[in-house]
């Protein structure tokens, strides 16, 4: 989300091995945070990331602003000593499956 993390500073997208489905523009970078958690549409814009797939929001703020006590700053996390913060998408994370059973067991027979 934001300039910073989508366009300036591409690279730790590469370097975090992570796949990028979707940019939320910000043209105002300086104000990132409170236009985020001002946007009247936030929970459609969640879900619309959430139905492409998205685990996260990242974005980019000056370390500082991000302190957990504040509404606009609660549940963001810093990645490491960048100035990229992740913001969890809280979504459930698929049901276990049972594991698969071969047809035969070890001595090679067939079960019944």
């Amino acid at each position: 989300m934001g300039t910073i993390a989508c366009l300036n500073d591409p690279y730790w997208m590469r370097l975090a091995d992570v796949r990028v489905l979707t940019e939320v523009d910000n043209p105002d970078a300086k104000h990132l945070l409170e236009e985020f958690e001002g946007l009247t549409n936030r929970p459609q814009v969640e879900d619309v990331l959430k139905a492409q797939g998205a685990k996260v929001l990242v974005a980019a703020f000056d370390p500082g602003e991000i302190t957990g006590r504040t509404p606009a700053s609660a549940g963001w996390i810093r990645l490491g000593e960048s100035n990229l913060y992740a913001l969890s998408l809280n979504i459930p994370a698929p049901a276990p499956t049972a594991p698969a059973t071969l047809p035969w067991d070890i001595t090679g027979q067939e079960k019944p």
